[in-house]
């Protein structure tokens, strides 16, 4: 098999003009990268496994866009449907991670979940670290530090909009245990989710707890009761009878909102969401020090405004051994499509890296993140496995 020429590039794909070299039939790419669809009209999704993959074959894909909670026998009710319906009920286990802010559902088991595996630092950082809306975080651990929730029903949600954002109000009750004693609590909590296309800086806040209140229910009281005292006050706006579950099924085309960094394969998702919907400020949200890496936001912005529809598939990530810190390579290959038409083909590393989240034991708290990445343009030609499957080997060599 003749062997196909490569052309290293970065992640920032900061191109300018299109050329072809004749020899190497490598597209050599200086125009911000766009994203591969099947005709002018499909959407870019992410390729799912419909059947366990044999040995050789690639790509082997990983459903990037939805949470697989390790340890539960099912995933939460209506989580793939888009919509579930109220009252809901999630039940929580020990040694899950969930970081997703991809809708308001997500976004409160996210945040129990970190209280139930007293990552406090974690659950403070859904309030954006704000004293004036959470409290300080010495009141914060001395509310919650005693608390592990077993269960979550969600009750009652309305949304209202002001000023570039949505506002989401949920009713909730929880059940778990407080100083190793079965307790019950009754919670009225309002996330804001402010529109990411506002942002166009390096300063980007994305879903956050604007205000909330726990209270626990005294002996004799019902639910009912104790819901009516922790609402008190609180805004619903539009009542609905369902609310926001993840959001696709492996789909990061425009269409669809993923914000998720529980999985190396969620942040990159995410991330190619962000470029897919142009948000460009959220995209550079993802790495975990962009002033580094890649860049100036003005810059990294600059080489993405010619890039439209971003698709791919993720093999397994390998995770690598570090003390105190969880990091993974993992290759990719990633298709896209100029706003001209012209497609792309790379393969590619991202190194994504988190603080062992047990470690810290107080704010401010930083989520897992893209710390580097390399890719390498295969000829729009090079469709062979064989092809594929070597430039997947090799793509994060170099990279630590």
């Amino acid at each position: 098999m003749k062997k196909k020429s490569w052309l290293i590039v970065t992640l920032l794909f900061a191109f300018g003009a299109c050329s072809i070299n004749p020899t190497s039939q490598v597209k050599i790419i200086t125009t911000p990268l766009s994203t591969e669809t099947v005709t002018p009209t499909s959407t870019p999704v992410l390729d799912l496994p419909t059947s366990t993959p044999e040995q050789g074959n690639l790509p082997i894909v990983t459903q990037i866009a939805t949470e697989t909670i390790v340890g539960n026998a099912t995933p939460p009710q209506g989580a793939y449907s888009g919509l579930i319906t109220l009252p809901v009920t999630y039940r929580f286990i020990d040694g899950q991670y969930l970081d997703d802010r991809g809708s308001e559902y997500m976004f409160m088991i996210s945040y129990f979940n970190a209280i139930r595996q007293n990552l406090l630092p974690m659950a403070y950082s859904f309030w954006n670290d704000n004293v004036n809306e959470a409290g300080s975080y010495d009141s914060f651990v001395q509310t919650y530090s005693d608390i592990k929730p077993d269960e979550l029903t969600i009750t009652k949600f309305g949304t209202s909009g002001a000023a570039g954002s949505i506002y989401a109000t949920m009713a909730l009750t929880l059940k778990g245990m407080k100083a190793a004693i079965s307790s019950e609590w009754a919670g009225c909590y309002t996330l804001r989710t402010p529109n990411p296309s506002l942002f166009d800086s390096a300063d980007y806040h994305n879903r956050h707890f604007v205000i909330g209140k726990l209270i626990e229910i005294p002996s004799g009281n019902t639910q009912a009761e104790a819901l009516e005292t922790a609402c008190k006050d609180m805004e619903f706006g539009l009542l609905e009878s369902v609310l926001p579950g993840p959001d696709g099924l492996g789909a990061i085309d425009p269409k669809h909102f993923v914000d998720s960094r529980s999985t190396p394969e969620g942040v990159i998702s995410s991330f190619w969401n962000a470029l897919n919907r142009q948000e460009y400020a959220r995209a550079y949200n993802y790495f975990e020090a962009p002033a580094i890496f890649p860049g100036p936001y003005s810059t990294f912005k600059a080489g993405y405004l010619d890039t439209r529809n971003i698709s791919g598939s993720i093999p397994p990530p390998e995770k690598l051994a570090a003390t105190g810190n969880w990091y993974w390579r993992v290759p990719v290959l990633m298709k896209a499509e100029t706003k001209n038409g012209v497609q792309q083909t790379f393969v590619g590393c991202y190194v994504i890296h988190q603080s062992d989240p047990a470690l810290y034991v107080s704010p401010p708290f930083k989520p897992m993140g893209i710390q580097k990445a390399q890719f390498e343009a295969l000829s729009t030609s090079a469709d062979d496995k064989a092809i594929i499957q070597a430039a997947l080997s090799s793509a994060c060599d170099g990279l630590p």
